[in-house]
C-alpha cells in the first residue's frame, strides 16, 4: 500500500514539474516577445493563492483598439486607425481632441490653424467672410491653400465679389466697369480697360493731352492738334500740321540733310528726313530697325554714319559731310562718268566692295578722241588701282594699250578746270612734274600749293572742301576733324549759325535762345536733337537716366546704352544679384539663375544638380526641406541576444517537461 502511494506522490510531483515548466515556458516565451518588439512588459499567472508576473497590474490588460482607454494610452476610440484622431498607436492627433474613455470619441478642432479631418480649411480662426468659415469650410467665391495651416483668397474672375473685390467681370476677365483685378474701372485708376474702350492709362497724374496717353485714356497721336515731345504711338513730335503749314505728315519739320550743288550751281537738289528714330544713337547696331550704323553720340559728326543711323560712303545717293557730290549709276547699278570735262570722281572698291575716295569734282581734259562719247559705266566690283578706271580709246601707236585696256580718269585741280594746256601722259606718276600722270588728280608742278585757295595741292589732288584752305565756291573750311554742326562751318564747307532760330541745312534742329546743353529735351547748342548718350535725362524721349560716356551695357550697376537703369535680367550682375543671364535668367531650368537674380537653390521648387528632389521651401509630401527624398520607414523588430537566450531557455524548459511527464507516464504503467 506504502509502495502506491509513494508512487503515485511521484507521479504527481513529476505532473507538478511539468506543469511549472510549462508555465515558465510560456513566461520566457512572452519575455522573449515583448523584448524583441520592443512593447511594456504584460504577463501575469497564478498558481493556487501565488501570483507570479512582471510589469503592473494597470497596464497590464492594456490593448490599444480593444474600446477602453487604459494604462498610458491618450485615447482608444476602439481601432487601430490613424486619421480619425486616434492613431494606431492609441495617442491623440495633431488637431483633435478625444473624450471618454470606453470608447473615445474624437473631433477636430477648428481655428487651431491644422487642417485636419473632414475640415476644408483651417486659418486659425472662427471667424467668418475671410474665406474659412466658422466650421472651416471654405466660402463662397475664395479658395483656399496650404498645410497645416490654410492661407484664403478671393477667385477673381468667378464673377463672385467676395473679401474686398469691389466687383467681379467673371470669365470675361474684364468688363466695362471693372477691372482684371476686380477693382472698378475708371479713365485715372493707372489700369487699361479695353472693354472700356481705354488705349492707355497713366494714372491720373501721368494722363496729359501733351502726354502719351491723353485724359480720356487714349493714345495721343500725330494730328490731334496737340504737340506731344513723345505721343502715344512713339513719335518725337516737335509740330503739328495743324498748327504749322512747314510740319510734315509725321509732325516733324521736314528738313535738307544732303545738297548736291555743281560748281556751275545751275541745278541742285535736296533730301528731306525726318527726325531720326528713338533707337538711333544708343550706340547698338540694330539691323531689324533699319540701321545701317550706329557711333553713338559721334553719328553725323564722323564721318561715318549719319544721324539717322544710315553709313555714309560715297555712292549712297546722298553728298555727305566731306563730300562735293555724288556719281550718277546707270540701270544696272554702275557708276557712270564723263570722259571729258566735268564729272563726279566714282569711288575705288575692292573685290570685297570696300571703296574709298571718290564724290568730288574733277575735270578730265577732252580729246579728239573722247569728245565722241560722253559717259561711260563702271562696275564697282572690277575698279583697280589709285586712280578711278575709264574705258578710253588710247592711240593706235600706242604699243602697251589695246583699245579696250583700262587707263584712269585724271581729275585737275580747281584752278587748272579751265585750262585746255593741262595733258595727259602716262608712266610713271611723278608729282610736281606739269604733267597729270596715272592716279594724279592734278599737277601744276611748281603751281602746286597747299595754302593757296584752289591751288592743285602738293600731293596732286584738287582742292577740295575740307582741306581747311578756303577754295573758290566755299565760304569756310575748318578741316575734315573741325567741320561739323555746331562749330561754324559745315561739312558741306557753308557758314552755319546754330542759335539763330533759323533751321539751316546741316541743323537737326535750332531753337535760338531756348538751345540748352544742360536743359532736359531741349535742343542742344550745337542744333542737334536730344539723344540717350548725351548726359542729360530727356524723359519726353522715353530716357529713365543718361550718364554720356560712361552708359555701358556691361559695367554693374551702370546706365545701360538705352538710357534705362540697370536691372535685373540685363545681363550684368550688379549690386544685390547674385547673378545674371539675361534672357537666359529661368524660373524652370535646373541650375539656372533665376528671374530675381538669385542663384538656383534647394527650396525655389525646381529639381538643381545634386538635389534628389524640390518641393519648395517647405519640401512637400514627397520631398524634405533639404531636398531628399522622402522614405516611409516601417517599424522592424530589432534583434536582441536577450532575445534569443530567452528562447534557449525556453526550449530546455519545454525538454525538461516533457521528460517530467513521460518519467511519471512510465512510473504508472510499472
Amino acid at each position: 500500500m506504502m509502495g502506491f502511494m509513494n508512487k503515485h506522490k511521484a507521479i504527481g510531483l513529476a505532473l507538478t514539474a511539468g506543469s511549472i515548466c510549462a508555465m515558465l515556458a510560456l513566461f520566457v516565451l512572452q519575455v522573449s516577445t515583448q523584448l524583441h518588439t520592443q512593447q511594456p512588459a504584460r504577463f501575469s499567472l497564478r498558481y493556487g493563492n501565488i501570483a507570479y508576473g512582471y510589469g503592473s497590474s494597470s497596464s497590464a490588460a492594456a490593448v490599444c483598439g480593444n474600446g477602453t482607454k487604459e494604462g498610458t494610452e491618450q485615447c482608444d476610440d476602439g481601432n487601430t486607425a490613424s486619421g480619425d484622431g486616434c492613431s494606431a498607436a492609441c495617442t491623440v492627433e495633431s488637431g483633435w481632441t478625444c473624450t471618454g474613455a470606453a470608447p473615445s470619441t474624437c473631433s477636430t478642432t477648428c481655428g487651431d490653424s491644422i487642417k485636419a479631418g473632414s475640415e476644408q480649411c483651417d486659418d486659425g480662426n472662427t471667424t467668418a467672410n475671410d474665406g474659412c468659415s466658422a466650421t472651416c469650410t471654405v466660402e463662397s467665391g475664395w479658395a483656399c491653400t496650404g498645410t497645416p495651416k490654410s492661407t484664403c483668397a478671393t477667385i477673381c474672375g468667378d464673377n463672385i465679389v467676395a473679401g474686398s473685390e469691389q466687383c467681379d467681370p467673371g470669365v470675361d476677365g474684364q468688363s466695362s466697369t471693372c477691372n482684371s483685378d476686380c477693382t472698378t474701372s475708371r479713365c485715372g485708376d493707372g489700369k487699361v480697360n479695353t472693354a472700356a474702350g481705354e488705349e492707355c492709362d497713366n494714372g491720373d497724374s501721368g494722363n496729359s493731352n501733351t502726354g502719351t496717353c491723353n485724359t480720356s485714356c487714349k493714345k495721343t497721336t500725330c494730328g490731334d492738334g496737340i504737340v506731344q515731345s513723345l505721343d502715344g504711338q512713339g513719335i518725337h513730335e516737335s509740330c503739328e500740321p495743324s498748327l504749322d503749314s512747314t510740319c510734315s505728315s509725321s509732325c516733324t519739320p521736314q528738313r535738307s540733310i544732303g545738297i548736291d550743288t555743281t560748281p556751275t550751281a545751275s541745278s541742285s537738289s535736296s533730301t528731306a528726313r525726318l527726325s531720326p528714330p528713338p533707337s538711333c544713337g544708343n550706340g547698338k547696331l540694330e539691323p531689324d530697325k533699319g540701321e545701317q550704323c550706329d557711333d553713338g553720340r559721334f553719328n553725323g559728326l564722323d564721318g561715318k554714319c549719319d544721324r539717322w543711323c544710315h553709313a555714309l560712303f560715297c555712292g549712297n545717293g546722298t553728298v555727305d559731310p566731306g563730300e562735293e557730290c555724288e556719281p550718277s549709276k546707270d540701270a544696272n547699278g554702275n557708276f557712270t562718268t564723263n570722259k571729258c570735262g566735268l564729272t563726279c570722281s566714282v569711288p575705288v572698291c575692292d573685290a570685297s566692295g570696300n571703296c574709298t575716295g571718290g564724290c568730288m569734282w574733277i575735270n578730265i581734259k577732252c580729246t579728239a578722241s573722247s569728245a565722241s562719247s560722253s559717259a561711260h559705266s563702271i562696275d564697282i566690283q572690277t575698279q583697280i588701282g589709285v586712280g578711278i578706271e575709264q574705258q578710253t580709246q588710247f592711240s593706235k601707236s600706242s604699243k602697251s594699250q589695246s583699245s579696250s585696256a583700262p587707263s584712269f580718269i585724271l581729275p585737275v585741280s580747281s584752278s587748272a578746270r579751265s585750262s585746255s594746256s593741262v595733258s595727259v601722259a602716262p608712266g610713271p606718276p611723278v608729282c610736281g612734274d606739269g604733267v597729270i600722270q596715272a592716279g594724279e588728280q592734278c599737277d601744276d608742278g611748281p603751281a602746286n600749293s597747299d595754302t593757296r585757295p584752289g591751288a592743285c595741292r602738293t600731293n596732286c589732288t584738287a582742292s577740295r572742301c575740307g582741306d581747311g584752305i578756303i577754295d573758290p565756291g566755299e565760304e569756310c573750311d575748318r578741316g575734315d576733324a573741325d567741320n561739323a554742326i555746331g562749330n561754324g562751318c559745315t561739312p558741306t564747307c557753308k557758314i552755319s549759325i546754330c542759335g539763330d532760330g533759323i533751321l539751316q541745312p546741316g541743323e537737326e534742329c535750332d531753337d535760338g535762345p531756348r538751345n540748352s546743353d544742360t536743359k532736359p529735351d531741349s535742343c542742344s547748342t550745337k542744333c542737334l536733337l536730344p539723344h540717350c548718350g548725351d548726359g542729360i535725362i530727356d524723359r519726353a524721349f522715353g530716357e529713365i537716366c543718361d550718364d554720356g560716356y560712361n552708359n555701358s551695357d556691361t559695367r554693374p550697376n551702370g546706365c545701360r546704352l538705352n538710357c534705362v537703369p540697370a536691372h535685373c535680367g540685363d545681363g550684368v550682375k550688379d549690386t544685390g544679384e547674385q547673378c545674371d543671364n539675361g534672357i537666359n535668367n529661368s524660373d524652370s531650368k535646373a541650375g539656372a539663375c533665376r528671374t530675381n537674380c538669385k542663384i538656383a537653390h534647394c527650396g525655389d521648387g525646381v529639381k538643381d544638380p545634386g538635389e534628389q528632389c524640390d518641393g519648395g521651401p517647405n519640401g512637400n509630401a514627397t520631398c524634405t526641406p533639404d531636398c531628399k527624398v522622402r522614405t516611409t520607414l516601417h517599424s522592424a523588430a530589432p534583434s536582441s541576444p536577450s532575445g534569443y537566450l530567452y528562447a534557449f531557455v525556453f526550449l530546455i524548459l519545454i525538454i525538461i517537461a516533457i521528460i517530467t511527464v513521460r518519467t511519471a507516464h512510465a512510473m504508472m504503467k510499472s
